[in-house]
């Protein structure tokens, strides 16, 4: 059954999937590894897409991309996401070795190692 979201994968996300993987395969030398996490990943992003409403919003959010962020949660990693109408737009994706914060400068989210 056809989902009735569309999903986009913004630039940014996709940065963070690609860094993500290419230091499973290239720092620590894991490329099934990475296999078996890009294929859980994308079995969440079509769990959001199918169920996007499912993850609460996250109040009190100073993040750029509305008010209504939701965040996913599995593996160690965090989706953020946000739904406008029938589109899902995931904006980034953060594994646990990061936190996340707004820059005041110029409203931009950055990771930051823990």
């Amino acid at each position: 059954m056809k989902s009735k979201y569309d999903m986009i994968i913004t630039d940014g996300a996709q940065e963070d999937i690609n860094q993500y993987i290419e230091i499973i395969i290239h720092t620590c030398d894991e490329p099934q590894t990475a296999k078996k996490y890009y294929d859980a990943l994308y079995n969440e992003l079509r769990r959001i897409e199918k169920y996007p409403k499912a993850n609460a919003i996250i109040h009190n959010n100073s993040f750029p991309y509305g008010i209504n962020v939701r965040r996913a949660d599995f593996n160690k990693t965090a989706v953020l996401y946000t739904v406008n109408g029938h589109t899902v737009y995931v904006h980034r994706v953060f594994y646990r070795l990061y936190r996340f914060r707004l820059s005041a400068a110029n409203g931009n989210v950055h990771r930051v190692m823990v």
